[in-house]
């Protein structure tokens, strides 16, 4: 029994891992309202809210060329700006 746990897991050892999926930017701005409403105003940092337990295992969004990804207090909204 033994040797055939050894063996599942060296099988799996030469596999490339997945990257971890992206958080869709509509869902990223439903955990910011959320996070407004609990906290009274935005995170200091946009990476705060991949902390919300319907993101583990998942990371922001990668912004187009020439853009970032940023806070707009005028809409209380994510959105990916110009750098």
């Amino acid at each position: 029994m033994c040797l055939l746990v050894a063996g599942g897991l060296l099988a799996g050892c030469g596999k490339k891992q997945k990257a971890p999926e992206e958080i869709a930017l509509p869902e990223l701005n439903r955990a910011l309202q959320v996070w407004i409403m609990n906290n009274g105003s935005a995170p200091r940092n946009l990476n705060e809210l991949t902390n919300f337990p319907a993101f583990a295992g998942r990371r922001l969004p990668t912004p187009p060329p020439g853009k970032k990804l940023a806070y707009d207090p005028a809409t209380k909204q994510i959105i990916f700006a110009d750098q």
